[in-house]
């Protein structure tokens, strides 16, 4: 058993830090790690939440990045995440 599924019985719900998981994975595993986390979650019936760089294009304004990041956003919510925390996106406004 994963360290994550041994933590979930604990746990009223999880946040996905999405920075925090690029620091400690490549690129190309972060998504499925995200994946795993979510579906594991779900199976526990453990609420999940993601967190940071959600919708970054909302304060850079690059449209082409806000395309990407909303088909990010609908694929999580396809695997199961509950819902997404924003923070430096309505800061800014």
């Amino acid at each position: 058993m994963h360290q994550f599924e041994g933590i979930l019985k604990y746990a009223d719900g999880v946040v996905v830090l999405r920075n925090e998981l690029a620091y400690e994975l490549a690129p190309e595993k972060l998504m499925l790690a995200q994946k795993w986390m979510i579906q594991t979650a779900n199976m526990s019936a453990v609420p999940i939440y993601l967190q940071s760089q959600v919708m970054e294009s909302m304060v850079t304004q690059n449209l082409g990045a806000a395309r990407l990041e909303a088909q990010d956003v609908s694929v999580a919510v396809l695997d199961g995440a509950d819902g997404f925390i924003l923070s430096h996106e309505t800061s800014i406004g």
